[in-house]
């Protein structure tokens, strides 16, 4: 993912779905967006900087495509008191200045026991993306549909090097958060088969980046937070596949596809 690649902050050469299409040695098109939500995929129009408007994702749809692929969840989330969207959560999840030791973590604000408004959010997501799915599926009926999950950010128990901008309680929630998105984008392709005829495909990615997430000691293949001096300017890459993690992830898919 690169800010200097297309008007969606979407690399025009190195994402996943059209690396994929390349192993497998057929034509592919790329229509993703930075930031979309469910509903631009189905039915809004997306403002994309530099003011540039996106017309529904399904709408460059034939309805004689081959295959699809999709990513979608964190970005449409929904809370009744915070802005839970995935690049909201990150961004205040991250110490500024970076490694301050007072910074109190994010979680008890964001998800406290007493109101888990981000838990809630993404167990609430569910029928969005089995509707979304169907959606597809209605506009590309023989299409095989793979929904890609979602790769572990940081390494679990780590801390430090890259990532001593964001609190090691905040790390253990954030993690345990995507693993219960993963969990919601999963079922979510079950219960749209049961009208899509076995057509919709859930992608794992849950251990795609082991030994090259954040903060594991090693090659990163995702994009960590550059230091900077307040006030923080955000970044579109932030947290997103590098180059090597967008291989990573078109390598996966590619394999799914193959076999089918």
């Amino acid at each position: 993912m690169s800010g200097s690649e297309g008007g969606c902050h979407v690399s025009e050469s190195s994402n996943y779905p059209l690396l994929a299409a390349q192993m497998l040695g057929v034509a592919g098109k790329d229509f993703a967006c930075s930031g979309a939500a469910a509903s631009d995929v189905t039915t809004t129009s997306q403002m994309s900087p530099p003011g540039q408007t996106v017309p529904p994702q399904i709408s460059t749809l034939s309805g004689y495509e081959d295959t699809v692929v999709l990513t979608v969840g964190p970005d449409g989330l929904s809370c009744p008191n915070e802005d839970c969207r995935f690049a909201s959560v990150f961004t205040r999840c991250v110490n500024v200045p970076i490694g301050n030791p007072n910074v109190e973590p994010c979680q008890p604000v964001l998800d406290p026991a007493t109101n888990p408004q981000v838990t809630n959010a993404i167990s609430n997501l569910e029928p969005t993306l089995v509707q979304t799915y169907l959606a597809i599926h209605q506009a590309a009926p023989t299409a095989q549909i793979y929904i890609l999950g979602y790769p572990t950010l940081f390494a679990s128990g780590l801390s430090g090097g890259t990532c001593d901008y964001i609190n090691d309680s905040d790390i253990k929630w954030l993690l345990a958060k995507e693993a219960q998105l993963n969990g919601v984008v999963a079922q979510a392709v079950i219960d749209a088969n049961m009208n899509a005829y076995g057509l919709i495909h859930f992608v794992d990615l849950a251990h795609a980046f082991d030994g090259h997430e954040l903060c594991s000691g090693g090659t990163e293949w995702l994009y960590g937070i550059d230091v900077n001096p307040p006030p923080f300017p955000p970044e579109s890459r932030y947290f997103h596949p590098t180059v090597a993690g967008q291989q990573q992830m078109a390598a996966y898919l590619a394999s799914q596809v193959g076999h089918r």
